[in-house]
């Protein structure tokens, strides 16, 4: 069990240090914050509209974050030699590939958790800013209390 832990984190961690996934978690957090303006009419659903663009880049993003770091940490695992070597010790292939899949899975969580927060706080922030728009005859604009938290959460 040791040995798949380790495995496991490695991997983990070695996805999550590669420039393309930060890259990618960036582009995701943008698009979740950004995306809502682009859209002309809300149809008086702005939380909606934050919502959908949050699940957009979750999914969109989390395919691609998944698929490029599951493919360049086998990839290099197998031409390095270092599969060879870890298959070499005590290991079995079927708990390799596995641990290296668990690995592959806890930083797609780690960017489903970003991804996440980000868009529950933009939800929140649209409907604060909803309601203070209908109090205030739409002077104010709907998505600044959205913005708000939305980029906060990207500096934090």
């Amino acid at each position: 069990m040791r040995r798949f832990l380790s495995i496991a984190k490695a991997t983990a961690l070695e996805i999550l240090s590669e420039p393309l996934s930060l890259l990618l978690l960036s582009a995701a957090l943008a698009l979740a914050v950004f995306a809502p303006a682009f859209h002309y009419h809300q149809f008086g659903e702005p939380s909606r509209m934050a919502r959908d663009a949050g699940i957009s880049a979750l999914l969109v993003g989390g395919i691609f974050f998944a698929v490029c770091g599951a493919l360049r940490s086998f990839r290099r695992e197998l031409e390095s030699g270092t599969a060879a070597a870890a298959l070499a010790h005590p290991v079995s292939r079927g708990m390799f590939f596995s641990a290296k899949c668990c690995g592959v899975v806890f930083a797609y969580l780690l960017f489903v958790l970003t991804i996440g927060s980000v868009t529950a706080l933009m939800v929140t922030g649209a409907e604060i800013g909803g309601v203070i728009a209908e109090r205030t005859d739409g002077q104010v604009r709907i998505w600044g209390p959205a913005y708000a938290s939305g980029v906060a959460t990207l500096v934090l």
